[in-house]
């Protein structure tokens, strides 16, 4: 039921059988999500601990954890899109109710996820700007590729915001 969806494969023994192939996370389905593209997602593994986050221009940064392998999930939504099932080809970004677009916080699709040796999961993306006052056939929004930081969460800080830990400094 999704544009695109992102799914979960396992193998237990090296590739050779696959118990999960191609799920959808139900924390991340067509009842929650409108779509996620292929490059806005990350992996990381430490023994039975699996951390996947995902994000993009039109969606949460999200990062879903299993402590069992991937058998089952939590789901931590690290920085919010303001409208959910967001859908560029009906949709402009309104979130105030005036008719008119409104230029969003977002994140910029190039998310991290890295599980430490606690198994504590830290997230990483990068801060940007969208804007979409005109629905399109192909979907397209416009960003503002100026817009810059990086951003930095981890689950010893709750429902807290991400803070940016670096930016480029200009000289004008």
């Amino acid at each position: 039921g999704m544009v695109s969806a992102l799914t979960y494969s396992r193998s237990l023994d090296g590739g050779v059988t696959w118990d999960i192939n191609r799920s959808v996370i139900p924390q991340i389905d067509a009842s929650n999500y409108y779509h996620f593209n292929g490059d806005d997602y990350d992996i990381d593994v430490n023994g039975d601990n699996v951390a996947i986050v995902a994000g993009g221009l039109d969606n949460d940064v999200v990062l879903l954890k299993s402590s069992d392998n991937g058998g089952t999930w939590t789901k931590t939504i690290v920085k919010q899109f303001p409208i959910p099932m967001f859908d560029a080809t009906t949709m402009i970004t309104d979130i105030d109710s005036d008719g008119i677009a409104d230029t969003l916080e977002t994140n910029d699709g190039s998310v991290q996820v890295l599980l430490d040796e606690n198994g504590m999961a830290h997230v990483w993306y990068g801060n940007m700007l969208m804007i979409n006052d005109a629905p399109s056939s192909t979907g397209a929004v416009s960003y503002f590729p100026g817009t810059d930081g990086l951003m930095y969460w981890n689950e010893s800080m709750g429902s807290s915001p991400a803070v940016m830990i670096a930016a480029a400094h200009y000289l004008y």
